[in-house]
């Protein structure tokens, strides 16, 4: 096995794209920022989402990560007797903003239907007024709340409301799938999000280089939790191709998409070249300072740690010092700790909010305005319940056996401080948690992402750590740091000089055998020599640091005399020495190509070599495969990419 210091691959025909852009795909909220590849230190932020001022959300520099899919109502003929009933089919009307806008005034028409009228408030608010307030997600799926379900046979139902699926991807998220509609899949509801973002991203940038500029111009980047594992970031992949941003397998030929290949980039990573940019000047950092960089967002916590990678102060090159960790958590999982506060509560909270959506993202709407104002001191709020909600938990309680002695006890609920504490708490202590688990001998800690702007977070933050590290950084705008990160990452694509890997790769082959090989692997081949098949052929190991486009080669060849073909099959591990690619946990298939080595040398039998070449050190792996010794040689090469675990 031999190494070399530099792989590279081309892309889009060898040309440059005019922009890059970076899509920050969030659990809660998306956004997106880009930069002329000419003016590489320009980064533009975008505000101005459709149907944000129907919403009366502030200037923000992303929208809501939902859509909106509308029931297809079938006219079916009457019948006498039992019927089969089929689910409700569902069409996409609309994304972000507008998918909530959309969501709520037809959750308010499917609740009048019922007989719940959407005005039940002393004011009569209307349903703009009620959008209005929310600023924020659908507040039932994420425990399993099925709105879409109470409302299958109203002819007027509301549809499904699809938000918070980013979460989906995750290994961790035990998240029960069946309540999506039929029809509908998580993969392609990832892909209409990723295709309405990106045709309203394509549609402003025409706004400003003209009509003519297209999809080829375009380099996309996409973040990624660095918590993700390989599948989840081959799905988002996947789905970007099916979405039409980049051409690729999963891609329609028929429509036009980018020819630059997508560029996964770790969200954490994203974020501490942000905050070493906006923040270089102060810093004034010295080779082996060490940067914590802990991205709190909606539904995971991601932390990377880096040490700076030279003396000059200009320089936001650095080392990942150990690999990046993290779980589930943030934002999202507040609001679903207050949720099930209520649903302690009230009895019979969530079977009203399943039918009744409309009052459920009121009550969302209300809890938005109110947890942005905790700090950890002396809180509390009344949460007032509309008379429909009132009523029921009266009637709920009455018929328990539970019932208040006052009827005015049901018109309201009131958070004390210890509730607020108990809603939160879980989530700080998870951040706080993270972080102390790297953070001696760090210089520096800074926190981005949506719940970094929770202020009980901040001065929980601050009140742990201040003293043990030398600066806390949270930015002024902390939900901008990826996108804007991710787009300077990629430009300057040699910021991060070195990872961890968190497994190990390599291919399979075959060898001599050794002793305790397992029976089955062991075959004669065609000279009557035993063989061991299924052998991890090791090309960088758990654990090992893997520079800035590092690469590792290593010859492999038949094992029979009579092969025209060779399959190279890239394999992972979770464990540091592997012995083989099948029989042992943790071992999982990348992908894999093939490689005619019929061409030309038939008569060298076991003499033919392939040269396997792998290059690491960025966010993929690089694959290839070239003739050595026969055949046309390195004029014909071919190859796979893979996302790399290294982060």
């Amino acid at each position: 096995m031999s190494t070399s210091s530099q792989c590279s691959s081309s892309s889009g025909g060898g040309q440059r794209a005019r922009v890059v852009v970076a899509l920050d795909f969030g659990t809660t909220f998306s956004g997106f920022a880009y930069a002329r590849t000419a003016e590489p230190d320009t980064v533009y932020k975008f505000y101005e989402w459709p149907c944000v001022d129907k919403v009366g959300a502030k200037p923000y520099c992303k929208t809501q990560t939902s859509l909106y899919y509308e029931p297809i109502i079938k006219h079916e003929p009457q019948c006498v007797g039992p019927t089969h009933v089929e689910p409700p089919a569902f069409q996409l009307k609309s994304w972000g903003w507008s998918a909530l806008v959309d969501y709520t005034e037809s959750a308010c028409l499917a609740s009048a239907a019922l007989g719940s009228a959407c005005d039940d408030n002393p004011n009569g608010t209307s349903t703009t007024a009620i959008a209005s307030r929310l600023k924020g997600l659908s507040v039932v799926d994420s425990e399993g709340w099925r709105p879409w379900e109470a409302n299958m046979h109203n002819p007027r139902g509301n549809g499904f409301f699809a938000t918070k699926f980013k979460l989906y991807l995750a290994d961790q998220y035990p998240a029960d799938r069946n309540h999506i509609p039929a029809g509908l899949s998580v993969e392609n509801i990832i892909a209409d999000y990723l295709r309405c973002i990106s045709e309203f991203v394509l549609s402003e940038l025409q706004l400003r280089y003209g009509k003519h500029f297209g999809m080829d111009d375009v380099q996309w980047c996409l973040t990624v939790p660095a918590i993700w594992d390989e599948k989840a970031k081959q799905t988002m992949k996947a789905c970007a191709e099916k979405a039409g941003m980049v051409e690729g397998p999963e891609s329609d030929v028929s429509v036009p998409a980018s020819p630059f290949p997508l560029e996964i980039i770790l969200e954490p990573e994203a974020a501490s070249v942000y905050c070493q940019e906006k923040a270089k000047a102060s810093l004034k950092l010295r080779k082996g300072d060490k940067l914590l960089i802990a991205d709190v967002g909606g539904g995971t916590i991601d932390l990377v740690l880096h040490e700076k990678a030279d003396d000059d102060p200009e320089s936001l090159k650095v080392h990942e010092v150990v690999g990046s960790y993290g779980e589930l958590g943030g934002g999202t999982f507040v609001d679903s700790h207050f949720f099930s506060f209520l649903s302690e509560k009230i009895g019979c909270f969530k079977e009203f909010c399943n039918s009744h959506p409309d009052i459920a993202m009121r009550i969302y709407g209300w809890w938005q305005d109110i947890k942005t104002g905790f700090d950890g001191e002396g809180y509390n709020a009344d949460l007032p319940l509309p008379r429909k909600l009132s009523e029921a938990w009266e009637e709920y309680d009455t018929d328990s056996g539970s019932g208040k002695l006052n009827k005015e006890d049901y018109d309201e609920v009131r958070l004390e401080d210890t509730d607020f504490m108990k809603i939160f708490r879980p989530e700080v202590e998870k951040v706080l948690r993270l972080i102390e688990k790297q953070v001696r001998g760090v210089r520096v800690l800074m926190v981005v992402g949506g719940f970094a702007a929770s202020p009980y977070l901040r001065k929980s933050i601050r009140e742990k750590f201040r003293g043990i590290v030398d600066e806390i950084i949270v930015p002024e705008d902390p939900g901008s740091a990826i996108c804007h990160g991710a787009v300077r990452l990629h430009i300057a694509n040699d910021l991060i000089q070195s990872r961890i890997a968190k497994k190990t790769y390599g291919i399979s082959t075959t060898r001599s055998p050794v002793s305790g090989d397992p029976e089955k692997f062991l075959f004669v081949d065609d000279d009557g020599v035993w063989t061991c098949s299924n052998s991890f052929c090791i090309f960088v190991r758990k654990g090992s640091r893997i520079c800035l486009g590092h690469s590792v080669e290593n010859s492999v060849s038949p094992s029979m005399h009579w092969q025209r073909s060779i399959d190279i099959v890239l394999y992972s591990s979770t464990k540091p020495n592997p012995k083989f690619t099948e029989g042992e946990g943790g071992v999982v298939k990348e992908g894999s190509f093939t490689v005619d080595i019929s061409e030309g040398a038939m008569e060298m039998d076991k003499k033919r070599k392939i040269l396997v070449t792998m290059c690491f050190g960025a966010s993929l792996i690089g694959v290839r495969a070239s003739r050595v010794n026969f055949g046309r040689s390195r004029d014909v090469e071919h190859g796979l990419s893979v996302v790399f675990q290294a982060c």
